[in-house]
């Protein structure tokens, strides 16, 4: 498959160059390395989840509910109206 980038800014493409010189790569390698490292690292929102699990205990969780819960914002309707009604 052959594929193109359009619209890099000209210092992205310096940094990639300049990357690619200092690994001993060609750029066409070096943005398949990037490319190939990003597609398979999965959401990174999940792996900052992942990277937690198993480190709290049922304490802890249960703890970060409660201040969770106090520190909730009340989404209701109700305000004080500067008009009086």
């Amino acid at each position: 498959m052959a594929m193109s980038i359009r619209g890099l800014p000209e210092e992205v493409k310096s940094n990639l160059k300049v990357q690619a010189e200092r690994s001993g790569k060609s750029l066409n390698a070096h943005v398949v390395d990037i490319l190939s490292r990003h597609a398979d690292s999965g959401d990174p929102f999940l792996e900052a989840i992942k990277s937690y699990a198993g480190q709290f205990s049922e304490a802890d969780v249960l703890e970060a509910r409660r201040i969770e819960r106090e520190n909730a914002l009340d989404w209701s309707m109700s305000y004080d109206d500067p008009s009086g009604r």
